[in-house]
């Protein structure tokens, strides 16, 4: 009974904190719960979903994140805003040297299950929104339009 009692406070509880803007699969609510109370200092929680995955959309501070989860509510990957001045130089450097008539959009640091912190870059050139994703040491990686 008590199980009975918690999986359904557990499931009203991240319906509540989605905003019912997603339908939380049973075997990922116990992974939002725990993430939900372990970031008791997040402002504006806003979940979306994805394909199969869960998007976490909030403020840590005045710092913007997004959190990615599948829908077994495992980790995938962290986004966290960071200012251009945070860039190494070999990022900046090759901003400058490949899209210097472009405007970054903004920046981030990213962390996932795969692979360690990178720095990817927002552009936008001629019109268009690029995310470039840059090595730990800086070194370019690969781009992807934003559509």
């Amino acid at each position: 009974m008590k199980n009975i009692i918690f999986t359904i406070s557990m499931l009203f509880t991240v319906s509540v904190a989605l905003a019912q803007e997603v339908n939380v699969p049973s075997e990922a609510a116990k992974t939002f719960e725990s993430f939900i109370n372990s970031n008791k200092d997040c402002e504006n929680i806003l979940w979306t979903q994805k394909g199969n995955n869960y998007i976490a959309s909030y403020q840590k501070g005045k710092i913007n994140h997004t959190t990615t989860f599948n829908s077994e509510g495992n980790f995938i990957e962290n986004f966290e805003e960071v200012s251009v001045h945070t860039l190494s130089e070999i990022v900046l450097n090759y901003i400058d040297e490949n899209f210097s008539k472009s405007k970054i959009v903004q920046c981030f640091s990213q962390t996932s299950d795969t692979a360690p912190s990178r720095s990817v870059v927002e552009i936008k050139q001629k019109g268009v929104n690029f995310m470039l994703f840059f090595r730990p040491d800086g070194t370019f990686h690969y781009q992807e339009e934003l559509k």
